[in-house]
């Protein structure tokens, strides 16, 4: 991701991915997220290095990006406390189901 024009579609690519996994969490599937966490590093590495045009032209969809993460996370950890919910509501007998 050396220059301005890959990192910035990768920046797009990074929102289109999480834009496509909330939904999906949302409608109660199950979401692999394997290699996005590298990818993400990356991205953020090379707007870090990148001159401070570049910079400028990927801040928003960086910042749109970060927005999207926190929206995930929020999901992901509403989810949890549905699962967590369920569980505590099954029969202390019902050691199968955890």
């Amino acid at each position: 991701m050396a220059d301005a024009s890959a990192t910035f579609t990768e920046l797009l690519d990074l929102q289109a991915y999480f834009n496509d996994a909330t939904a999906q969490l949302r409608e109660g599937k199950i979401v692999r997220l394997d290699g996005i966490d590298s990818r993400i590093a990356a991205a953020c590495l090379a707007v870090q290095q990148a001159d401070s045009a570049t910079q400028q032209q990927c801040m928003p969809q960086l910042t749109t990006l970060i927005d999207m993460l926190r929206v995930y996370e929020a999901d992901l950890r509403q989810l949890q406390g549905l699962i967590q919910a369920e569980m505590k509501a099954l029969p202390d007998g019902d050691d199968a189901a955890r």
